[in-house]
Formats: structure tokens, C-alpha cells, sequence
């Protein structure tokens, strides 16, 4: 069954229900193990080939072999050391300063970061919720992302925000069904987010009653 931190208690599926029909959110963070054992990757590559540059490096100025420090796979080594010791950990950073997590209520779903909504999206302008895997040459191998596509209550909003604020219509709204892709690494997993949300989704996105209506 699907489970969400929230102030250090584990929750079932039914729990998370449970609290949103009583009106409580549901936070669901983004896994900060996952970001570490990203950077601990990182630097178990980079290290390595930070080891064979600097060899590489000893050894031509050694024996007077320049070519040996300046040819394609050199740079190749370099490059490569950059992204996984000084980047990847900047981006790691970077991405725990954010303290980004999904709040569920019973109106919708939001992302927030430092505290501040980004995105939100109701119950009524979801359609499907379902996973995916992100293109590669390996797809069984890719990561698994949440996705879910928009109603079309979900699309009008979206481009009339964008029309209001002077922006350019989006050209994946303009897909017969619009996919937002969740990429957040969040605590709860691909398939157990994709559970809850689903659940969720079922349980609140009623459409609205018509004026008069009891």
C-alpha cells in the first residue's frame, strides 16, 4: 500500500484518504536519499578519472609526451571530472536549498518550493495518471516518472494564464492530451505516488454543480 512522510509518520493509502477527507494536506517531500546517493555516484565516478587525469598529466610532463595530455580522450576525462566533482555536487545543492514537495488537499495537488506554491493543479483538470519511463537507448533501465494528462478545464486555464501574463502558447498544450511529467524524485516512489494520486483523483474530481443545483 502507498505511503507519505509527513512530519516523520509513515502513512498508508487509506490514511492519506483519510486525512484529506478531514481537510488536512498531505505533504509528500522530495527524497533527499535519492539526491545524496546521486552525488555519492557522482563522485565514485569522478574520482577515479580525476586520479587517471592527474597520471596522465605526471606521466607527459615526465616524458615530454604533450600529445598524451591534449588528445580528445584527455579532455574528454577532463570534462567529464568537471560534471561529476564541481557541478553535479553544486546541482545537488542547489536542489536540497529548494526544499521542494508535493502538497495534496482535496482540491488539488501543488508544488512548492521553499515554502512557496509553483504549480497547481485541481482534481478536475486531471485526466489519466500513469508512469512512465524517459527515453534512452536502455528504456527498461530509465527512470520511472510520474505523469498525468490535463482535462481540457486543465489546458484553457493553462493557456489563459499564459495569454494573461504575455506569454506564448505552449506548444505541448497543444497536444490532443497534455502531459505533465513529474521529475521531482519524491520520498514516496513512482508507483506509490502514482497510486495515491490516482486515488485521489477518483475520490475529488467531481465536476462542478450547475447554479441551483441541491
Amino acid at each position: 500500500m502507498a505511503r507519505a512522510h509527513r512530519a516523520g509518520c509513515v502513512l498508508t493509502l487509506q490514511e492519506n484518504l483519510a486525512r484529506l477527507d478531514a481537510g488536512h494536506a498531505v505533504r509528500i517531500p522530495v527524497s533527499t536519499t535519492k539526491v545524496i546517493a546521486l552525488l555519492v555516484l557522482g563522485i565514485a565516478v569522478g574520482l577515479p578519472m580525476l586520479l587517471l587525469v592527474v597520471y596522465i598529466t605526471v606521466h607527459a610532463a615526465r616524458t615530454g609526451d604533450v600529445i598524451a595530455a591534449v588528445n580528445p580522450r584527455t579532455a574528454a576525462l577532463v570534462v567529464a571530472v568537471v560534471g561529476c566533482l564541481l557541478l553535479l555536487p553544486i546541482a545537488v545543492a542547489v536542489r536540497l536549498s529548494r526544499k521542494e514537495e508535493l502538497v495534496l488537499t482535496r482540491e488539488g495537488l501543488t508544488e512548492v518550493q521553499r515554502g512557496t506554491p509553483v504549480a497547481t493543479t485541481r482534481w478536475s483538470e486531471m485526466g489519466r495518471v500513469e508512469i512512465v519511463r524517459t527515453h534512452g537507448r536502455i528504456t527498461r533501465l530509465s527512470p520511472r516518472m510520474v505523469t498525468y494528462t490535463l482535462a481540457p478545464r486543465g489546458r484553457d486555464r493553462l493557456q489563459h494564464e499564459r495569454a494573461a501574463a504575455g506569454l506564448r502558447p505552449a506548444r505541448w498544450l497543444a497536444a490532443p492530451e497534455p502531459r505533465v511529467t513529474m521529475r521531482q524524485q519524491y520520498s514516496l516512489g513512482p508507483g506509490r505516488l502514482a497510486e495515491l494520486l490516482a486515488a485521489a483523483h477518483q475520490r475529488y474530481a467531481r465536476p462542478p454543480s450547475p447554479p441551483g443545483a441541491p
